[in-house]
């Protein structure tokens, strides 16, 4: 939003220079992004937040500054007509208005003004224009946009002459309807946007854009004034997808004041009375609902007790009265206060607390130790809070680096890396692109698409991480659940000695080992079926069990998944649910006394099939092992030369060891038996 100091100083009066009033605006939460001066001009650009649409007009930031500034405010235009002018006004409407649907456009406005001149502008109002970036057509589109600027509210000028019968009706396009318009663009129509027809065509994309065939030309000699209240979300829906965003449609998306529907189009009719000539007619209001005032209370009480300041209750009521808002009732334990229909956002007590603090300035908020700072032992953090501190603190030291992607995303890149897609994910109705169109339901996709953004940069080692929500429909429910995303690609770099290395299914296992030691979680790895997932590389892969439950899924991706996402190296994945390694994590952990008695070493070689798992084996080993199993270490993998097609050897290294005494040859004899014997017997593994 663009503004020029000397257009604020007809509304109030300014005492600061102009970097002071930027500073002060700021400060107030009205970001003044740039300031600077064109042709002798100050010109403010301002970053207007969504829930302040009072703010995308000049008359809405002078109640802003003069509020901050405590000066008076003064808005000029309330008188419609002079006396001299008003004997020209005729009786009736000559045209025809019809608002079919309602919901879409519950206020439509329209008067019409005979025998206009239509000409340049005078250079006031050219001036005011081409300070704020805005190009001059004629005195009445300038009057139009000058409108616009000065109130927020939107209007458009039809040329009555070209509609047909002089007829206007607010309605939904029909199938295949199409426009011309004003920038000569010609656009295909469809029932979901919102349409201003005459008797046989459309004339205008309702708060969006007016068409060719009806705007206002230097032949013009009457014109229809419109000025309305159009549903945002309808307006939305048809700037994205036309791509088409005007002054008019960005303040219609976010909400126009509609107490104010009128008052703009008088003050519009007014100038073009003064400068244009001609008679009008009286006004016509077709309106289907009636605004609700918002009745507000705030407690002075809790409004220091917040701000942890003392703000007299004169004070509050002078800041609320001069941000618009009508004191109804005075009490003196509770204020009430009714919301101007500029401040849709003022609802509840907290609002007005905000507000408050904003005007009375942050500033004077002094910084002090809190009370009774002596009994406070310690900062109570969440457990998710802490869980996933953690989880970082293991990541980084693996020399990880943490992503952060969009929670919405494209429904193709998503789709490949779920089963029941279609049935799993949550889709947006009104969504900003194709790339936006739907809740993620994995954070594989955002790390694969941050993984080919660094790749593109000669960023050749790629290790990211990513802790975030992702949405499914369970049981036709939506379900957010918290997870942990892994995604490795290039080198490792174990240690000095061995140099670099690929990054393999095995790094990437050591670093969730760690992370769930780092933990205390009880889990395994094995190799099956992994649900709800179609990304990893048959028998590269394993699911993460967690009391016997699956809890993620760590391996390789397929590479004609990572082709969608123009990723050519191996690339290595793993996703957590955080929720259930909260239920499952142990923070306390008990230190055993070092043991006192030497332990015994023995190894044992294995043949076995593809079907059993390394896993199966040292489960069964400790099983089986009476407590007195301390560790059990695979240190050697072999396939090839002597060794059957679909089978590989295995050797082991068990570390036999007890609390209460050293052990003897015979006794560690008697247990490595019967764990030979049970991995025969139960496993069908043959001992080499």
């Amino acid at each position: 939003m663009k503004f020029t100091y000397s257009w604020l100083k007809d509304y109030v009066d300014i005492k600061l220079k102009p970097q002071e009033l930027a500073d002060k605006l700021t400060m107030a939460g009205l970001e003044i992004e740039s300031l600077q001066q064109v042709d002798g001009e100050w010109v403010f650009e301002a970053e207007v937040t969504t829930n302040r649409p009072d703010w995308l007009s000049i008359v809405g930031i002078a109640r802003e500054v003069a509020a901050i500034t405590s000066s008076s405010f003064k808005l000029r235009h309330n008188v419609i007509l002079s006396p001299k002018r008003a004997k020209n006004l005729t009786d009736k409407l000559k045209t025809d208005i019809q608002v079919l649907d309602a919901q879409a456009c519950p206020r439509y406005t329209a008067r019409i003004i005979n025998n206009v001149k239509v000409g340049p502008s005078p250079e006031w109002l050219q001036k005011r224009l081409k300070s704020i970036g805005l190009r001059t057509v004629n005195n009445i589109v300038d009057i139009t946009n000058f409108v616009l600027f000065e109130t927020g509210q939107p209007l458009h000028a039809f040329d009555i002459d070209k509609l047909s019968e002089s007829k206007i009706i607010v309605r939904r396009a029909k199938e295949n309807e199409d426009l011309v318009l004003i920038d000569g663009a010609k656009v295909k129509l469809n029932p979901d946007m919102l349409i201003i027809a005459d008797k046989t065509k459309p004339v205008a994309i309702a708060g969006v854009m007016g068409g060719k065939d009806t705007e206002v030309t230097g032949y013009t000699k009457n014109i229809l004034l419109e000025s309305a209240y159009f549903d945002p979300a309808i307006i939305r829906k048809a700037s994205k997808f036309f791509g088409l965003s005007s002054d008019s449609s960005y303040r219609f998306e976010r909400g126009v004041d509609y107490d104010r529907v009128k008052p703009a189009s008088d003050r519009a009719a007014q100038l073009i009375i003064e400068l244009s000539g001609g008679s009008m007619s009286k006004f016509t209001d077709i309106s289907k609902k009636k605004n609700s005032t918002i009745k507000i209370s705030v407690r002075p009480k809790r409004v220091n007790d917040l701000l942890g300041i003392e703000v007299p209750v004169k004070s509050i009521i002078k800041i609320l009265q001069s941000l618009g808002l009508k004191n109804v009732s005075s009490a003196k334990s509770k204020l009430i206060f009714s919301a101007p229909s500029f401040r849709r956002d003022l609802k509840k007590e907290i609002d007005l607390i905000e507000e408050i603090a904003r005007i009375y300035g942050y500033d004077k908020i002094p910084a002090v130790q809190p009370k009774n700072i002596e009994s406070c032992n310690s900062v109570f953090i969440p457990e998710n809070i802490n869980l996933e501190i953690a989880v970082r603190d293991v990541l980084i030291s693996f020399g990880l680096n943490e992503a952060i992607t969009y929670s919405l995303i494209d429904k193709n890149n998503d789709e490949c890396n779920r089963e029941d897609s279609a049935r799993s994910r949550i889709h947006l109705k009104n969504p900003l692109s194709r790339d936006f169109a739907a809740l993620r339901t994995n954070l594989i996709s955002g790390l694969f698409l941050a993984a080919r953004w660094n790749l593109n940069r000669n960023i050749s080692d790629v290790k990211l991480f990513e802790i975030g929500s992702i949405y499914t429909v369970w049981e036709s429910s939506p379900k957010e659940e918290n997870c942990l995303g892994i995604c490795l690609l290039g080198n490792r770099l174990d240690n000095w000695q061995d140099g670099v290395k690929p990054v393999d299914f095995y790094y990437l296992k050591g670093i969730v080992e760690a992370l769930f030691a780092k933990l205390g979680i009880e889990y395994k790895i094995v190799k099956g079926p992994v649900q709800g997932h179609k990304f990893l590389k048959d028998n590269e892969f394993g699911q993460i069990l967690i009391n016997d439950k699956q809890a993620g899924v760590l391996g390789k991706a397929k590479k004609d998944i990572l082709s969608k996402f123009d990723i050519e190296k191996d690339c290595f994945i793993c996703q957590i649910s955080l929720d259930v390694l909260l239920d499952n994590v142990r923070p306390c952990r008990k230190f055993l006394n070092l043991p006192k008695f030497p332990a015994i070493n023995r190894d044992i070689s294995l043949l076995i099939g593809s079907e059993v798992s390394s896993g199966q084996i040292v489960d069964l080993i400790i099983k089986t092992g009476t407590g007195l199993v301390k560790d059990v270490e695979l240190f050697d993998v072999y396939a090839g030369d002597k060794i059957p097609k679909s089978h590989k050897s295995l050797a082991y290294r068990l570390t036999y060891q007890s609390p209460e005494k050293t052990l003897t040859d015979s006794e560690v004899e008697s247990v490595h038996s019967r764990i030979m014997s049970a991995l025969k017997e139960e496993l069908h593994i043959q001992i080499r």
